[in-house]
């Protein structure tokens, strides 16, 4: 194999190995919280993450107990990775809906940075989420 097809085939190899990851990711965040399941959610977040993990999970926990029929659209506008730290940085266009008992329907839309770390060859873990976080809006 010349030079040539071997960096183009690593090219398209991190450009398309790292938004599938950071989907794959998102997408399996997402099937968690619908399935309210804390701990399955939690377990995609690092020991390295920055802000209090405790605060974090009974944010989310709140949000499961407050919302009925949580739904998130969340999509990749784009990405960069530091190769010196290893962080991914996603920056995130997203739609979340709800339904509550006391006010009904809620949308929020906006966009959000949530940064993750490689664990592994084929797994993310988030070290940050940037206000306006997607997940555990319900601070306690």
């Amino acid at each position: 194999m010349n030079n040539f097809k071997k960096f183009f085939l690593t090219v398209a190899y991190v450009f398309v190995a790292i938004p599938t990851l950071i989907n794959n990711t998102i997408l399996k965040m997402n099937e968690a919280i619908y399935n309210k399941d804390i701990d399955g959610f939690m377990s995609f977040f690092s020991e390295l993450y920055d802000g209090d993990l405790k605060e974090l999970r009974l944010a989310v926990e709140n949000d499961v107990a407050a919302f009925h029929d949580i739904h998130y659209d969340i999509n990749l506008n784009k990405f960069y990775e530091d190769k010196e730290t290893g962080v991914i940085k996603a920056k995130l266009f997203y739609l979340r809906s709800a339904k509550t008992g006391y006010f009904g329907s809620e949308s929020q839309n906006g966009e959000t940075i949530i940064e993750f770390v490689k664990e592994g060859s084929d797994s993310l873990k988030v070290v940050k989420m940037k206000e306006p976080r997607v997940y555990g809006i319900i601070k306690p």
